[in-house]
């Protein structure tokens, strides 16, 4: 009898069991799942995405630090894919210094600087292949690059604009392809004909701290930096806005 009641008493234990554990489990799938905050602010920011910008020249990236920065802050993995090569610098330009300031910007805002080493004149023909390669390994959801009327009106970058353009068709995958026409202004592709009169669909506001570090740290190898820096340092906050056209 003693017995009896025992596996009475564990039977009710169990049921008991079965059924609070049924009660949690009905409890965990009908809370409500809350939301995470959408942090993106209407700039057009991609989050957790990969990022790829292609340039000729191993300091084409100091004219758009501010998006680099931004996209790295915000959880996006950078990649700057450099066309030429740091051997291939001007005899008046330092060498070292600029592979130190490369490095400095990798280690701070990129998943990697990667070059395809070609010299100057570039043979654009043998790139497109290279390029097409990479960016097939690589996978951007997002790639920048120059207009096609360059900066300052410069052919390679011109040139440039003009083989990613080409190229993107080409991919198995689709990607964003976005022009910068301006310091840290960019447009996408899709409004190419006209962009001139589009105001820039990415404007990003970084602090100006940063982009003085990252101009600093360039300075040494890229002379024009100095002028520039010059004229930031000269200009207040509003000026700056004004004289860079960046907002």
């Amino acid at each position: 009898m003693e017995v009896a009641l025992k596996r009475m008493k564990l039977k009710k234990v169990i049921i008991l069991g079965v059924v609070i554990l049924f009660l949690l489990s009905g409890a965990i799938i009908l809370s409500p799942v809350e939301e995470e905050p959408d942090d993106d602010n209407g700039d057009n920011i991609v989050h957790d995405k990969t990022i790829m910008l292609i340039e000729p020249h191993p300091d084409d990236e100091i004219l758009m630090p501010g998006t680099i920065i931004k996209h790295s802050q915000d959880g996006d993995l950078v990649y700057v894919l450099c066309i030429g090569s740091l051997d291939n610098l001007p005899p008046n330009l330092d060498k070292e210094s600029r592979r130190q300031a490369n490095k400095w910007f990798e280690a701070n805002y990129l998943k990697e600087y990667i070059y395809l080493n070609y010299s100057t004149p570039f043979d654009w023909e043998s790139i497109e292949g290279d390029l097409i390669n990479m960016i097939e390994l690589i996978q951007p959801e997002r790639i920048y690059t120059f207009s096609p009327y360059g900066w300052w009106n410069h052919p390679e970058h011109k040139a440039c604009s003009n083989m990613v353009s080409e190229v993107i068709p080409q991919l198995t995958n689709g990607v964003e392809l976005y022009w910068f026409i301006n310091m840290d202004q960019s447009i996408p592709f899709a409004e190419h004909k006209e962009y001139e009169l589009y105001p820039p669909t990415i404007s990003y506001n970084i602090n100006w701290d940063k982009k003085l570090e990252v101009w600093e740290k360039y300075s040494d190898s890229v002379p024009d930096l100095g002028i520039l820096l010059e004229d930031v340092y000269r200009l207040n906050d509003n000026d700056r806005k004004e004289h860079f056209r960046v907002v």
